[in-house]
């Protein structure tokens, strides 16, 4: 995924902003405190689009530049990077491993196994990165391939929230979703305010995911989109029904840069939509995959999810099946099963 050069300096300054804590929080403890944020949000809008390998790059540019910023020190005999820390409310770094909670595995149920997310250092840290910016009521999206769980996070984050308070709902986009499904949809989450402005009920706010945000048709200019008045004529003309479905991304484009739409019901007239934000997922753009447009991507801060590391697949993998099956009896059969994942004899090839 391409971002353009003002994006990754609105998404440092979008960072910086959630970091740094407030007086009645505390506020920063030392101007070391704030160089250390600094750098901290410079990881994550400089190299929150890059893979394992151009991270290390990344580390060893600002590790050898002149300035030399305060970067975390790195124990000796580890292969940990600086992207394996954050800072203290002390104005520390510290490593991520320090947030871990540990996993209970329920024992009155059998959880769906897309549902379980054992805590790691790669879901502690992306759930950190999405709450310092939907607490601003800012948009995020998460990107990365298949099997990063960035639907499972965005999942387990939105179940925090407090239903008396905060509201959230989900959709999927799919290559057949169309602007007016999107907007029908947005509309029957909200109910009326005052005059043309339209919120979530209770006065609450509300967290729309979407899944799959790349999904919907490019064009042939190369986005999703067209010029937003044109969305309202297309929606109604029956010879466009092939072009409304190129447009669906514009009308989320709209939805957040212009808190509204305009009005199915009352041609020319516009819907402002207050308290409602968004997060959102896809997949890495390339090999067939659709890319979202600028416009839109704009509205977001963007992070990307790597692969899980070996140590990451071996504690999730090994917790889940040692909690999903009797402990005593894998441990008999298998005695290397509470230390690794892995079989203790090759196994037969497959007939």
């Amino acid at each position: 995924m391409q971002l353009l050069e003002c994006n990754y300096i609105v998404q440092s300054l979008t960072l910086l902003e959630g970091l740094i804590p407030s007086k009645e929080e505390g506020g920063i403890s030392c101007v070391e405190h704030l160089h250390k944020l600094f750098v901290f949000g410079l990881m994550w809008s400089l190299g929150a689009l890059l893979e394992l390998e151009s991270r290390d790059k990344l580390e060893a540019f600002m590790r050898s530049h002149e300035s030399k910023i305060s970067l975390p020190d790195i124990p000796k005999g580890t292969n940990y990077t600086m992207y394996e820390f954050y800072v203290t409310d002390y104005g520390d770094w510290e490593h991520w491993n320090k947030k871990l909670q540990p996993y209970f595995y329920p024992t009155d149920s059998i959880p769906e196994y897309s549902s379980i997310l054992v805590p790691n250092v790669d879901n502690i840290r992306t759930n950190f990165l999405i709450d310092t910016i939907a607490k601003q009521n800012k948009a995020v999206l998460l990107t990365g391939e298949q099997g990063t769980a960035k639907t499972v996070m965005i999942k387990a984050y939105l179940k925090k929230y407090d239903p008396e308070v905060q509201l959230s709902k989900s959709l999927n986009f799919s290559s057949a979703t169309e602007p007016i499904m999107f907007q029908r949809t947005i509309e029957s989450y909200v109910d009326k305010r005052m005059g043309s402005t339209y919120g979530p009920p209770g006065g609450r706010k509300m967290t729309v995911f979407i899944d799959d945000i790349n999904m919907p048709i490019i064009n042939e200019w190369g986005d999703q989109g067209s010029v937003p008045d044109l969305c309202h004529v297309l929606q109604y003309c029956p010879c466009h029904e092939g072009a409304a479905t190129r447009i669906t991304n514009e009308i989320v484009r709209q939805m957040m840069e212009m808190e509204g739409m305009y009005s199915l019901d009352k041609p020319g007239d516009f819907t402002t939509i207050v308290d409602v934000q968004l997060i959102a997922a896809m997949i890495h753009p390339g090999g067939g995959r659709n890319d979202i447009p600028q416009r839109l991507k704009r509205q977001f801060t963007v992070f990307n999810c790597t692969l899980p590391s070996n140590a990451s697949i071996d504690k999730i993998f090994g917790m889940t099946l040692l909690e999903h099956a009797p402990r005593r009896k894998l441990e008999t059969q298998n005695p290397r099963i509470s230390g690794s994942t892995g079989p203790s004899r090759p196994l037969a090839p497959a007939p």
